[in-house]
């Protein structure tokens, strides 16, 4: 199969829509805000090549509705492709958003908070459907799955915290939840291999 290739037109996390959204979530009460300016700003600093996981992608600065109530607390930060409320319904107009907590601005989390819910989005938005050269029976989203495979944590955030790794601009007190948690060590291997695959799967 061919390399899945992303629309170059990326919505920039600047260019977010806060008129549009903040109409949308009016009166939701797990929309913050306070802080919604300086998420935003903050996101606007990822490496470019990150941008094509984050085609219409909406930053909201709140506690994710359906994960605050499944974890009775509001989470650091959560991808939602599927706009969950705590109800269990979705396609709300929340629909593509990355929502950052307050606290985890108020404790300097909020670029690596950021970071590991991209790599949430690009598992699912670029990986999926892309292949590398050599490896083409499996698509990037199988193999790098794989590569952080554990019998206590999902894979999924164990990938998610390599994006901390990966593309952090600081080395100091990385928040790496998932990793610190389950006492999982990425390979600098694997840490190369998730660069490789952000580069080969946003062409």
């Amino acid at each position: 199969m061919a390399l899945h290739t992303k629309d170059e037109n990326v919505t920039k996390p600047e260019s977010v829509r806060l008129t549009t959204l903040r109409k949308a979530v009016s009166g939701y009460g797990s929309v913050d805000g306070r802080y919604q300016e300086e998420v935003i700003e903050v996101a606007s600093t990822i490496p470019p090549k990150l941008g094509a996981a984050l085609k219409g992608v909406e930053f909201i600065n709140g506690c994710h509705p359906w994960m605050t109530r499944k974890l009775n607390d509001c989470p650091y930060g959560t991808y939602d492709p599927a706009g969950w409320s705590d109800d269990d319904s979705y396609g709300h107009d929340w629909s593509n958003s990355i929502w950052i907590s307050s606290q985890a601005v108020e404790n300097k989390k909020t670029a690596d908070v950021i970071l590991h819910e991209i790599g949430h989005a690009a598992t699912e938005n670029l990986f999926d459907e892309c292949y590398f050269p050599l490896q083409a029976e499996k698509s990037v989203k199988e193999l790098l799955l794989q590569s952080f495979a554990s019998h206590e944590a999902q894979a999924s955030d164990l990938l998610a915290d390599a994006f901390v790794i990966a593309f952090a601009t600081h080395t100091q007190d990385l928040h790496t939840h998932y990793f610190e948690t389950f006492n999982f060590k990425a390979s600098k291997e694997i840490i190369s291999k998730v660069r490789a695959a952000v580069w080969l799967c946003s062409l």
